[in-house]
């Protein structure tokens, strides 16, 4: 529900679902012309892969299968071209370091404000290296924000 949320704050989402189900799901709860929903996952090369179902009690819990070709395209945070970026809200499953790696350009031209799940580590370090600094934890979420 992050999309049809910022879709009141900003004045253009972009959201990436990779899920046929979640996507759909996407389409009905936020019709706001102002959410672009693409259905791809981010990662850190572009390929086609497959998605693994871990559980249909949280569709939020699939996650690409990288190895094996599939019908889910991957595209880089990069590849868009935006003309402007205020924020970046990655939840996706363990392939926020990748994601966030293929965005370095988008990341260094517009300095978003960085929102991922489950920090660890090498995420963190990541970002912090980047002249970033970690803000504050809002749930499972960590929000870092340019120095």
């Amino acid at each position: 529900m992050y999309p049809r949320l910022y879709a009141k704050y900003f004045q253009q989402v972009i959201t990436i679902e990779p899920c046929y189900i979640n996507f759909q799901i996407l389409n009905l709860n936020c019709p706001y012309e102002n959410i672009i929903k693409i259905q791809a996952a981010l990662g850190l090369t572009h390929q086609m892969a497959g998605i693994n179902r871990m559980t249909m009690d949280n569709t939020g819990m699939h996650t690409i299968k990288r190895s094996e070709p599939g019908n889910i395209p991957i595209l880089m945070i990069d590849d868009f071209e935006l003309p402007a970026l205020d924020l970046i809200h990655l939840d996706i499953e363990g392939m926020e370091l990748d994601a966030l790696k293929a965005g370095i350009k988008t990341i260094e031209k517009f300095r978003p404000v960085i929102v991922v799940e489950n920090p660890h580590t090498s995420l963190t370090n990541f970002i912090t290296s980047m002249d970033y600094e970690f803000k504050e934890k809002s749930s499972a979420d960590g929000i870092f924000a340019p120095k």
